[in-house]
């Protein structure tokens, strides 16, 4: 068990904290850790953890957090981090933004708090950055100088969101940014010709879209080109979830 690269703990329960975050500790060449509560409200009590896997490339959590595992920002090899349900009040940035090798992060009802901002200096290696159903999230902010590897965005069911991330004109190496199942007056607000709107924040990205989910596929429309572009794309399982 010691030499374990993969783990996978379903349907964890908030008692049984204290014993998985023992027997984690123990895996000392962990690669890549899922563990999902047995319900989305479920807590997940994981600051047990206290001497986590050094080598864990992969985290993926999936459960209510009452605080922020803090154990995290010692995980200096860590490449993709993936929470769900989380709910954290805790902004989570605070505690990945000094990762240094961090080039994927994906969160699904993460984050309870209105504003995410990405600081001068951070997130270094980041190349694709995930906020989905992040409510009730209203202003994301991206300082100069932050992510300057980001080459994709994906914001889906933000729909407190007010407009695309102030900032986003910094990102010179992005290539994709893409909207899905967001308001009709968020998605009006990028066009070309709506006045005052966000266009000419995201002109200089090579692919901008706003998708919907229309008859079992989801349909994307570039921003900026010839609507009979459109493209139907039909996407099965979500494999967010896998190892």
């Amino acid at each position: 068990m010691k030499e374990l690269r993969r783990l996978c703990i379903l349907k964890l329960r908030r008692e049984d904290g204290r014993a998985i975050c023992s027997s984690i500790e123990k895996l000392h060449n962990l690669r890549t850790l899922n563990i999902t509560a047995t319900a989305e409200d479920e807590i997940l009590d994981l600051h047990y953890l206290s001497s986590p896997p050094v080598y864990l490339q992969r985290l993926y959590i999936s459960g209510h957090l009452e605080k922020f595992p803090h154990w995290m920002k010692s995980l200096n090899n860590l490449v993709k981090v993936y929470f769900r349900w989380s709910r954290l009040r805790e902004d989570p940035l605070e505690y990945l933004q000094d990762l240094p090798h961090l080039v994927h992060l994906d969160l699904l009802v993460a984050y309870l708090g209105e504003e995410l901002r990405f600081k001068a200096g951070k997130f270094q290696r980041l190349k694709k950055l995930d906020l989905d159903k992040l409510e009730p999230l209203k202003q994301v902010i991206i300082e100069e100088g932050a992510m300057p590897n980001l080459e994709m965005i994906i914001i889906q069911r933000c729909t407190f969101l007010e407009s695309v991330p102030s900032g986003i004109e910094h990102l010179t190496n992005i290539q994709v940014l893409e909207f899905f199942d967001m308001p009709q007056e968020f998605v009006h607000k990028l066009l070309p010709d709506t006045f005052d709107g966000d266009y000419h924040r995201v002109a200089h990205i090579p692919q901008v879209y706003y998708t919907y989910w229309r008859d079992a596929a989801w349909e994307a429309h570039p921003v900026g080109a010839n609507p009979q572009m459109t493209r139907a794309i039909t996407r099965t399982n979500d494999q967010r979830n896998s190892l």
